[in-house]
């Protein structure tokens, strides 16, 4: 299986040496327009590649499955031929990285990283509410890290910043590119939690299903999977260690039915049930996406250095506490104190009740 997948790999970059033409036909940067190509290319040999080594299918039946897809997914159904897994804009480099081997969870090394913990970005629509919802979006990172969002004039002379306007969809590239560099926040997107998976690709990060170890906690059923978008479910195969388990409640992870051929399918399945609820979320970061990106941003904000416990670790908006998992407070060994009211026994009458 590994020596098919390196033939896969080679193949693919010797018919894209012959592929591009010396100047792009479209009116797009040249290695944006390369990078499309060589998307288009990885899907269809994808196609052929297995995902899993002989792994079987979960369904064989369709499944009831009620549940209301929130993702950016259910948004960009219409450009799923455009974008790698469902909502990034790949650059060249980039898609050559991808088709070579996956990185990590989120891009290595600074080159990819904003500056001085600040994203500068510029509004092209004036609508104030899709504005506000942006904002909300960006905000649930700049509370829970020392990340800002800094607007700019529309007519800006800074280098490096993010165009955000409303397009076909929602999408965005994955970390500074260089340049202007574009996020769609469109029509079925108006969702502070899209934005902030959208802000996340912006600041760097991956699909939390596309990890290397992913196997061991979620199973793709492949079966299910449309035609022609099974490449993006390619695992990251060169992971470098963050010590940062598998996340189920990550905002940047897929739902249950991404790239679905029909809803009533699932074909990403945890293989623990109690979270195949958990998946997909939107509401809100999880503890190891803010984790995450204090690691890639904020290590250099503190002085000097605290010890924390169970996965917790110094709080960069306030250096004197450790950030720590949800239920744990002080150095994260302590149990953080319950709301009052919370817990006790609750018995079911045959008559309603109301709980207050």
């Amino acid at each position: 299986m590994k020596c098919f997948k390196g033939v896969f790999v080679l193949t693919l970059i010797f018919v894209v040496v012959d592929a591009f033409p010396s100047r792009s036909p479209r009116n797009v940067p040249d290695h944006l327009d390369h990078a499309a190509k060589l998307l288009k290319l990885f899907l269809k040999m994808a196609e052929n590649v297995p995902l899993s080594e002989n792994k079987p299918t979960q369904h064989t039946q369709p499944i009831s499955y009620k549940i209301v897809d929130k993702t950016e997914f259910a948004a960009n159904k219409e450009i799923l031929t455009n974008v790698f897994e469902s909502d990034i804009v790949m650059t060249e480099d980039q898609m050559l990285d991808v088709i070579g081997a996956f990185k990590e969870r989120s891009i290595a090394g600074n080159s990819y990283r904003w500056a001085n913990h600040t994203v500068p970005f510029v509004f092209r629509d004036s609508d104030p509410k899709w504005q506000l919802t942006v904002w909300l979006g960006m905000r649930k990172w700049e509370e829970e890290t020392c990340i800002k969002f800094k607007q700019l004039h529309p007519q800006t002379n800074e280098k490096d910043y993010i165009y955000i306007f409303k397009g076909g969809g929602c999408y965005s590239s994955v970390g500074r590119i260089g340049g202007r560099q574009t996020a769609s926040i469109g029509y079925g997107c108006e969702s502070a939690g899209i934005v902030a998976h959208e802000m996340g690709h912006a600041l760097g990060f991956w699909h939390e299903q596309n990890r290397g170890d992913r196997d061991e906690f979620i199973n793709v059923n492949e079966d299910f999977i449309l035609r022609g978008t099974k490449g993006n479910f390619e695992k990251r195969y060169d992971i470098e260690s963050t010590d940062i388990p598998y996340d189920f409640g990550s905002v940047m992870h897929y739902g249950p039915q991404a790239f679905s051929n029909d809803y009533k399918y699932i074909t990403v399945e945890t293989k623990d049930h109690r979270y195949q609820h958990t998946i997909g979320q939107r509401s809100g970061l999880s503890f190891t996406d803010v984790k995450q990106a204090n690691m890639m941003y904020c290590r250099d904000i503190c002085p000097n250095n605290i010890t924390c416990q169970n996965g917790g670790y110094q709080d960069p908006k306030n250096c004197l506490i450790c950030k720590c998992p949800p239920g744990l407070t002080g150095d994260c060994t302590i149990l953080a104190p319950s709301t009052p009211g919370c817990g006790g026994e609750m018995f079911a009458l045959p008559t309603w009740q109301t709980l207050t």
